[in-house]
Protein backbone atom coordinates (compact mmCIF):
# COMPACT_ATOMS: atom_id res chain seq x y z
CA UNK A 1 0.00 0.00 0.00
CA UNK A 2 0.75 3.19 -0.95
CA UNK A 3 0.10 6.78 0.48
CA UNK A 4 -0.50 10.09 -1.43
CA UNK A 5 0.50 13.24 0.67
CA UNK A 6 -1.82 14.95 2.47
CA UNK A 7 -3.64 17.84 1.33
CA UNK A 8 -2.30 21.48 2.35
CA UNK A 9 -4.80 24.21 2.67
CA UNK A 10 -2.49 26.68 3.00
CA UNK A 11 -1.04 27.27 6.52
CA UNK A 12 -3.57 24.50 7.43
CA UNK A 13 -2.65 20.68 7.24
CA UNK A 14 -5.35 18.64 7.01
CA UNK A 15 -4.49 16.49 9.93
CA UNK A 16 -6.86 13.09 9.19
CA UNK A 17 -4.91 10.39 8.19
CA UNK A 18 -7.86 8.85 5.95
CA UNK A 19 -7.55 12.25 3.66
CA UNK A 20 -5.23 10.64 1.44
CA UNK A 21 -4.67 7.24 1.84
CA UNK A 22 -3.68 5.17 -1.00
CA UNK A 23 -4.22 1.84 -2.28
CA UNK A 24 -3.41 -0.25 -5.25
CA UNK A 25 -6.46 -0.90 -6.82
CA UNK A 26 -8.56 -4.00 -6.78
CA UNK A 27 -12.24 -4.88 -6.92
CA UNK A 28 -14.36 -6.73 -5.26
CA UNK A 29 -17.44 -9.10 -6.76
CA UNK A 30 -20.37 -8.40 -5.08
CA UNK A 31 -21.71 -11.38 -2.96
CA UNK A 32 -20.41 -15.07 -3.60
CA UNK A 33 -21.93 -15.70 -6.09
CA UNK A 34 -20.75 -12.97 -8.77
CA UNK A 35 -20.27 -14.08 -12.47
CA UNK A 36 -16.62 -14.58 -13.51
CA UNK A 37 -15.31 -15.30 -16.53
CA UNK A 38 -12.32 -18.01 -17.14
CA UNK A 39 -9.93 -15.46 -16.75
CA UNK A 40 -10.93 -14.70 -13.65
CA UNK A 41 -11.94 -11.04 -14.49
CA UNK A 42 -14.84 -10.04 -12.37
CA UNK A 43 -18.58 -9.37 -13.21
CA UNK A 44 -18.65 -5.81 -12.45
CA UNK A 45 -22.00 -4.97 -13.48
CA UNK A 46 -23.67 -3.21 -10.72
CA UNK A 47 -26.72 -4.69 -9.41
CA UNK A 48 -29.69 -2.33 -8.28
CA UNK A 49 -29.17 -2.27 -3.88
CA UNK A 50 -32.51 -4.74 -4.26
CA UNK A 51 -30.33 -7.14 -6.06
CA UNK A 52 -27.26 -6.60 -3.61
CA UNK A 53 -26.18 -9.73 -1.09
CA UNK A 54 -24.35 -8.63 1.48
CA UNK A 55 -22.72 -11.95 2.11
CA UNK A 56 -18.99 -13.40 1.87
CA UNK A 57 -16.93 -11.26 -0.71
CA UNK A 58 -14.48 -12.84 -2.92
CA UNK A 59 -10.98 -12.57 -3.02
CA UNK A 60 -9.82 -9.11 -4.52
CA UNK A 61 -8.39 -8.86 -8.20
CA UNK A 62 -5.65 -7.01 -8.66
CA UNK A 63 -6.04 -4.75 -11.81
CA UNK A 64 -2.38 -5.52 -12.96
CA UNK A 65 0.21 -3.24 -14.33
CA UNK A 66 -1.37 -1.69 -16.89
CA UNK A 67 -3.49 0.20 -14.36
CA UNK A 68 -1.34 0.18 -11.02
CA UNK A 69 2.38 1.55 -11.22
CA UNK A 70 4.93 2.21 -8.96
CA UNK A 71 3.12 5.70 -8.14
CA UNK A 72 -0.08 5.55 -6.16
CA UNK A 73 -3.04 4.80 -7.80
CA UNK A 74 -6.81 5.88 -5.24
CA UNK A 75 -10.53 6.55 -5.05
CA UNK A 76 -11.54 4.47 -7.92
CA UNK A 77 -15.29 5.43 -9.46
CA UNK A 78 -16.91 2.68 -11.68
CA UNK A 79 -19.45 4.13 -14.16
CA UNK A 80 -22.73 2.76 -13.77
CA UNK A 81 -22.34 0.41 -16.98
CA UNK A 82 -19.20 -0.78 -15.30
CA UNK A 83 -17.05 -0.32 -18.81
CA UNK A 84 -15.25 3.22 -17.41
CA UNK A 85 -13.05 3.42 -14.09
CA UNK A 86 -11.75 6.86 -12.99
CA UNK A 87 -9.46 7.41 -10.44
CA UNK A 88 -6.44 9.71 -8.65
CA UNK A 89 -2.67 9.34 -10.27
CA UNK A 90 -0.10 10.40 -8.43
CA UNK A 91 3.33 12.38 -9.94
CA UNK A 92 1.77 9.46 -12.84
CA UNK A 93 3.36 9.48 -16.41
CA UNK A 94 1.34 11.98 -18.70
CA UNK A 95 0.24 13.94 -15.53
CA UNK A 96 0.42 17.61 -15.17
CA UNK A 97 2.34 17.96 -12.60
CA UNK A 98 0.57 16.74 -9.50
CA UNK A 99 -2.80 14.43 -8.60
CA UNK A 100 -4.23 13.88 -11.39
CA UNK A 101 -7.97 11.99 -12.44
CA UNK A 102 -7.18 9.34 -15.17
CA UNK A 103 -9.53 7.32 -16.92
CA UNK A 104 -9.31 3.65 -18.19
CA UNK A 105 -12.09 1.92 -20.77
CA UNK A 106 -12.72 -1.69 -21.25
CA UNK A 107 -15.12 -3.21 -24.20
CA UNK A 108 -17.10 -5.18 -21.76
CA UNK A 109 -17.57 -6.07 -18.60
CA UNK A 110 -15.22 -9.56 -18.72
CA UNK A 111 -12.75 -8.01 -20.59
CA UNK A 112 -9.78 -6.64 -19.17
CA UNK A 113 -9.04 -2.67 -18.52
CA UNK A 114 -7.04 -0.58 -21.22
CA UNK A 115 -4.48 2.20 -20.51
CA UNK A 116 -5.11 4.68 -18.45
CA UNK A 117 -5.61 7.75 -20.29
CA UNK A 118 -5.42 11.61 -18.14
CA UNK A 119 -8.71 13.17 -18.43
CA UNK A 120 -6.70 16.49 -19.64
CA UNK A 121 -6.56 20.51 -18.68
CA UNK A 122 -10.19 20.71 -19.35
CA UNK A 123 -10.00 18.96 -15.73
CA UNK A 124 -6.63 18.27 -14.29
CA UNK A 125 -4.60 21.30 -13.33
CA UNK A 126 -1.25 21.64 -11.83
CA UNK A 127 -2.12 21.43 -8.76
CA UNK A 128 -3.72 18.34 -6.68
CA UNK A 129 -7.03 16.84 -8.11
CA UNK A 130 -8.55 14.34 -6.48
CA UNK A 131 -11.21 11.78 -5.62
CA UNK A 132 -13.54 11.60 -8.55
CA UNK A 133 -17.32 10.84 -8.52
CA UNK A 134 -20.22 10.22 -10.99
CA UNK A 135 -23.24 10.92 -11.15
CA UNK A 136 -25.74 7.82 -11.43
CA UNK A 137 -26.89 8.90 -15.49
CA UNK A 138 -23.32 9.70 -16.10
CA UNK A 139 -23.12 13.27 -16.85
CA UNK A 140 -21.58 15.01 -14.32
CA UNK A 141 -18.19 14.58 -12.58
CA UNK A 142 -17.40 15.55 -8.82
CA UNK A 143 -13.99 16.08 -7.34
CA UNK A 144 -11.88 17.90 -5.19
CA UNK A 145 -8.76 20.32 -6.14
CA UNK A 146 -6.31 22.78 -4.63
CA UNK A 147 -6.69 24.94 -7.72
CA UNK A 148 -7.85 28.53 -7.23
CA UNK A 149 -10.81 28.73 -5.03
CA UNK A 150 -12.33 29.34 -1.48
CA UNK A 151 -8.96 28.17 -0.09
CA UNK A 152 -7.26 24.33 0.39
CA UNK A 153 -9.42 21.92 -1.58
CA UNK A 154 -12.57 22.61 -2.71
CA UNK A 155 -15.58 21.03 -4.45
CA UNK A 156 -15.92 21.04 -8.09
CA UNK A 157 -18.61 19.85 -10.89
CA UNK A 158 -18.15 18.93 -14.84
CA UNK A 159 -20.67 17.97 -16.89
CA UNK A 160 -21.30 16.26 -20.49
CA UNK A 161 -23.71 15.67 -22.70
CA UNK A 162 -22.40 12.13 -23.87
CA UNK A 163 -22.48 9.93 -20.76
CA UNK A 164 -20.27 7.29 -23.13
CA UNK A 165 -17.70 10.10 -23.91
CA UNK A 166 -15.09 9.73 -21.53
CA UNK A 167 -13.23 13.01 -23.04
CA UNK A 168 -16.37 15.41 -23.49
CA UNK A 169 -15.94 16.84 -19.94
CA UNK A 170 -16.83 20.70 -19.94
CA UNK A 171 -14.68 23.01 -17.90
CA UNK A 172 -15.23 22.26 -13.92
CA UNK A 173 -17.27 24.89 -12.19
CA UNK A 174 -16.93 25.30 -8.34
CA UNK A 175 -19.69 24.26 -6.63
CA UNK A 176 -19.66 27.96 -4.73
CA UNK A 177 -19.73 29.20 -1.04
CA UNK A 178 -22.57 27.01 -0.09
CA UNK A 179 -20.78 24.00 -0.36
CA UNK A 180 -16.77 25.31 -0.12
CA UNK A 181 -15.08 27.46 2.42
CA UNK A 182 -11.77 28.44 3.20
CA UNK A 183 -11.10 25.41 4.58
CA UNK A 184 -10.54 22.06 2.77
CA UNK A 185 -13.77 20.02 1.30
CA UNK A 186 -13.65 16.76 -0.19
CA UNK A 187 -14.60 13.28 -0.88
CA UNK A 188 -18.47 14.49 -2.94
CA UNK A 189 -20.65 11.10 -2.64
CA UNK A 190 -23.66 11.58 -3.99
CA UNK A 191 -27.37 10.18 -2.78
CA UNK A 192 -30.09 9.88 -5.38
CA UNK A 193 -33.17 8.54 -4.37
CA UNK A 194 -34.75 6.06 -6.31
CA UNK A 195 -38.04 7.63 -7.84
CA UNK A 196 -37.73 11.12 -6.54
CA UNK A 197 -35.95 14.36 -7.96
CA UNK A 198 -33.62 14.06 -4.34
CA UNK A 199 -30.23 14.51 -4.69
CA UNK A 200 -27.83 14.89 -1.65
CA UNK A 201 -24.29 15.58 -1.60
CA UNK A 202 -22.61 14.47 1.51
CA UNK A 203 -18.81 15.55 1.76
CA UNK A 204 -16.10 15.99 4.18
CA UNK A 205 -15.39 19.39 5.48
CA UNK A 206 -12.94 21.16 7.91
CA UNK A 207 -14.42 24.33 8.11
CA UNK A 208 -15.51 23.66 12.10
CA UNK A 209 -11.68 23.05 12.93
CA UNK A 210 -11.87 18.90 12.61
CA UNK A 211 -13.47 17.02 10.11
CA UNK A 212 -17.10 16.41 9.46
CA UNK A 213 -19.32 15.04 7.18
CA UNK A 214 -21.93 17.59 5.78
CA UNK A 215 -25.20 17.18 3.12
CA UNK A 216 -26.13 19.23 0.92
CA UNK A 217 -29.22 19.11 -1.33
CA UNK A 218 -29.46 19.89 -5.29
CA UNK A 219 -31.56 22.56 -5.64
CA UNK A 220 -34.00 23.56 -9.06
CA UNK A 221 -31.35 25.91 -10.54
CA UNK A 222 -28.74 22.74 -10.83
CA UNK A 223 -26.68 24.25 -7.82
CA UNK A 224 -26.27 22.38 -4.29
CA UNK A 225 -27.60 25.02 -1.47
CA UNK A 226 -25.24 25.45 2.17
CA UNK A 227 -24.10 22.36 3.53
CA UNK A 228 -25.28 21.04 7.19
CA UNK A 229 -23.82 18.98 9.73
CA UNK A 230 -25.14 15.58 9.91
CA UNK A 231 -24.90 15.25 13.33
CA UNK A 232 -25.58 11.59 13.39
CA UNK A 233 -22.02 11.25 11.27
CA UNK A 234 -19.91 13.73 12.96
CA UNK A 235 -18.31 13.84 16.52
CA UNK A 236 -15.88 16.20 18.21
CA UNK A 237 -12.75 13.66 16.19
CA UNK A 238 -12.08 13.82 12.64
CA UNK A 239 -15.10 12.24 10.69
CA UNK A 240 -14.95 11.22 6.90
Amino acid sequence: MRTLPVPQSGSRATTSAGVAVAALIAFLAIGCDANSDPAGVPDLALPSHTEATYSDWSEPVHLGPVVNTQVAEAYPAVSSDGLSLYFTGGNKLGGSGGRDLFVTRRASIHEPWGTPQNLGPTINTSGHDNNARLSRDGHRLYFSSNRDGFGGFDLYVSRRRDSGDDFGWQPAVNLGAGVNSSADEWDATLFEEDGTESVLLFFTSARGGTTDIDVSSLQEDETFGPGVLVVELSSPANDE
